[in-house]
């Protein structure tokens, strides 16, 4: 079927957009510096692919950051991508183990 997507690369779109929004969510933050809880501390190319990705910084009902949910979902992104890439490194050590070889890409010969 030509919509349907592997598991593999929604596995690794999975684990770079996870790897984006913590690296995101821990600029707003302050943790590499600026005032923390400003936006202004994510580059505006970053915030709009947050946007492209339909991510909303957490905040409370008077639309201030919510610190507790930011914390909450920065420990959650980075247990789910150090789970994403411990099965990647598996997968790879399980490939080598077998002798598992994928064949090279296929490229057109000069004419």
């Amino acid at each position: 079927m030509i919509d349907q997507e592997s598991i593999a690369f929604s596995m690794v779109r999975e684990a770079r957009d996870a790897a984006f929004i913590f690296r995101a969510l821990r600029q707003f933050r302050g943790d590499f510096g600026g005032t923390p809880g400003d936006i202004n501390n994510i580059p505006a190319a970053d915030r709009t692919r947050l946007a492209a990705l339909g991510y909303t910084i957490p905040t409370l009902g008077d639309g201030r950051p919510d610190s507790t949910r930011i914390n909450d979902e920065v420990e959650r992104l980075d247990d789910r991508v150090r789970q994403l890439e411990s099965f990647f490194g598996y997968l790879i050590q399980l490939e080598r183990q077998f002798g598992i070889q994928f064949p090279p890409v296929y490229t057109r010969p000069e004419i």
